[in-house]
C-alpha cells in the first residue's frame, strides 16, 4: 500500500469514527429532552403572584384566546400586541400545543417564559394526547383553579376529555360561584353547547352540559369563555 492509499484508509476512518461520535451525540441530546423539565412547575400559580403584585384598579382589561395549537409565528405576534396593550393578564384557553409531547411543549414554554404580561393557561383536549397530561400538569400545575383580583373572581376549569366536568370539580365549581366577588368570569376549552348548526364539538355528556348550565344560570357570571370551535360567538343564553 502507497502512501497516497495509507491517508485514504487513515482519514475515511476517522470520518467514519466521527459520524458515529456526532450519532452518538445527537441521540443523547434528543434523549435528555425527553427528561429535562420544560419548565420551572406550577407556572400557573407563578402568573397569579404576578398579577396580585401588580397595581390595582377598579378599570382594567385582560385579553383572551384559545386553540393556537402548533402556529406559533402567529401566536409569537399575538403576545406581542397584548404586551403592547396594556392588559392586566392574559389566558391561553387550551389547546397550547398540536398534542401534548413534551418537545412541543418545549416550544411553547420557550415562546411564552419571558412575556411581560401575567399569561396564564387551561387545558384543552389536544394537550392530553401523547401522555401530555402529565407533561402539562409537570409544567402548569393545577388542572383548575381560580384566582381573584381587584372585585374579580376569575375561574379556570378542566373539560379536557371533551365529555364531562367530573363531579368533584362541578363541586368545587359552585363553592367558587359562591364567593362574593362582584365580577366573576369562568373560563374552559369545551363549550357546553355548539352555536353553529350541523355540526356538535361540545361537551358529549349532554345531561352533565345542562349541570354545567344550570350552574351558570344560577349564579351569573359576567361571562363564560370557552374555545374549542375554531370561530368567534358572542351570545347571550338564558341570562348568561
Amino acid at each position: 500500500m502507497n502512501i497516497k492509499d495509507k491517508f485514504k484508509k487513515f482519514f475515511s476512518k476517522k470520518r467514519h469514527i466521527a459520524t458515529i461520535a456526532t450519532i452518538i451525540i445527537l441521540l443523547t441530546i434528543i434523549g435528555l429532552n425527553n427528561y429535562l423539565p420544560v419548565g420551572p412547575g406550577n407556572y400557573n400559580q407563578k402568573q397569579i403572584d404576578k398579577i396580585h403584585s401588580s397595581t390595582s384598579s377598579d378599570h382594567f382589561s385582560f385579553a383572551v384566546m384559545g386553540d393556537n395549537k402548533n402556529s406559533f409565528k402567529i401566536f409569537s405576534k399575538i403576545l406581542k400586541d397584548i404586551d403592547n396593550d396594556h392588559y392586566i393578564f392574559a389566558i391561553d384557553v387550551g389547546d397550547l400545543v398540536y398534542d401534548g409531547e413534551k418537545a412541543k411543549y418545549r416550544i411553547f414554554y420557550n415562546i411564552i417564559k419571558n412575556e411581560r404580561t401575567p399569561f396564564l393557561v387551561a387545558i384543552g383536549n389536544h394537550d392530553i394526547r401523547e401522555g401530555g397530561a402529565e407533561n402539562y400538569f409537570d409544567i402548569f400545575g393545577k388542572f383548575y383553579y381560580s384566582f381573584d383580583y381587584d372585585n374579580s373572581l376569575f375561574i379556570v376549569l378542566d373539560d379536557a376529555n371533551e365529555k364531562r366536568i367530573d363531579a368533584v370539580q362541578m363541586k368545587w365549581l359552585e363553592g367558587e360561584l359562591q364567593k362574593s366577588e362582584q365580577h366573576k368570569f369562568v373560563f374552559l376549552h369545551v363549550p357546553p353547547f355548539d352555536p353553529r348548526s350541523g355540526v356538535d364539538h361540545s361537551l358529549s355528556d349532554k345531561e352533565n352540559a345542562k349541570e354545567f348550565m344550570d350552574l351558570m344560570e344560577k349564579y351569573r357570571p359576567n361571562i363564560v369563555f370557552t374555545s374549542h370551535i375554531h370561530a368567534y360567538f358572542d351570545e347571550m343564553k338564558n341570562g348568561v
